[in-house]
């Protein structure tokens, strides 16, 4: 038996279906509310972005960072960026 795979949305956007690039027929949907995320490496961003959840970025690791929507976010928010070395973590 296979574990099913676990998709992740945001409260109060469209439940994905399975038309959506890799999601498979067993696959387990989980409504999840984001108010606050830090982001200690930038692994996840794509997602965090895909799920337009950008704007409830608190803390980030802007040290490597190759998106450019997550490069103003140092400009926009002072303060967003720790390294993910430091005390702030």
């Amino acid at each position: 038996q296979s574990i099913p795979d676990l998709v992740l949305y945001q409260c109060g956007t469209s439940k994905p279906t399975m038309s959506h690039n890799g999601v498979t027929e067993n696959a387990r949907f989980f409504e999840i509310p984001v108010q606050k995320i830090a982001l200690p490496w930038t692994g996840v961003l794509h997602f965090v972005e895909l799920l337009s959840a950008s704007d409830s970025i608190e803390l980030i690791d802007l040290s490597y960072i190759g998106s450019p929507c997550a490069q103003l976010l140092e400009h926009c928010e002072p303060g967003v960026h720790a390294s993910s070395g430091s005390d702030t973590w």
